[in-house]
């Protein structure tokens, strides 16, 4: 891809072009008039009082440069980059965060399309937990993540789904002892403790399973 090609990653191409820094020294470079427009948070940000509106630098820290760069292109008209199950639930974070509604529902969207995806059943020996059985384990792992989304949004309707499949897949994966923690989906509670309920959840051959089979960044 030319330079041509890559919004955000070289400075110069904006007469109110703002500076993002990373905490990996890293930049990216984006209009703020796209930015506002886009985002009711970085709007206010810009508006007013507020140091951001006078200066042409924004500091975000708690976010990683890449996954930034991924929410702006899928906000972004020209490039309009794919939602994936890959990426979506980076990018639904950012974008709730910065109240981009229109991207947050087309991460619903998806996120309520993978529940309605076919288990991945294969014929397998009736033994422990094995890598024949990772396709399965793998989109159990998925309903727990939109299950920790879900609830954490207040998605109720996406979370109690995201329950029964996860139910209906741990039972296909012979998970006897296996019991959802009783998370009432409403409820405020810290996203990274509803994550902790439910994958400590699991009877540890199969998070331990999870943690070997998953690729960097699925976390």
């Amino acid at each position: 891809m030319s330079d041509e090609q890559k919004p955000f990653e070289k400075p110069g191409k904006h007469a109110d072009e703002i500076t993002i820094r990373f905490d990996d020294d890293e930049n990216l470079y984006v209009s703020k008039a796209f930015l506002g427009h886009v985002s009711p948070v970085f709007h206010t940000m810009f508006q007013g009082e507020f140091k951001e509106a006078m200066t042409s630098e924004v500091d975000i820290k708690d976010i990683r440069r890449a996954d930034f760069l991924e929410f702006l292109l899928c906000c972004n008209p020209g490039t309009m980059a794919d939602i994936t199950s890959e990426n979506v639930f980076r990018v639904v974070t950012i974008a709730h965060k910065y109240d981009v509604r229109a991207l947050v529902n087309r991460c619903k969207n998806i996120m309520d399309t993978m529940l309605k995806e076919p288990l991945k059943i294969e014929t397998t020996p009736p033994d422990a937990f094995d890598n024949s059985k990772a396709a399965l384990i793998r989109q159990l792992y998925l309903f727990l993540k939109i299950c920790r989304v879900a609830i954490s949004f207040n998605w109720s309707e996406t979370a109690n789904e995201a329950f029964r499949c996860t139910t209906k897949a741990s039972s296909l994966c012979d998970l006897n002892s296996f019991k959802l923690p009783q998370i009432i989906p409403g409820n405020t509670q810290d996203e990274e403790h509803v994550s902790a309920m439910i994958f400590n959840a699991l009877p540890r051959d199969v998070s331990l399973l999870i943690l070997h089979i998953m690729p960097p960044g699925w976390g």
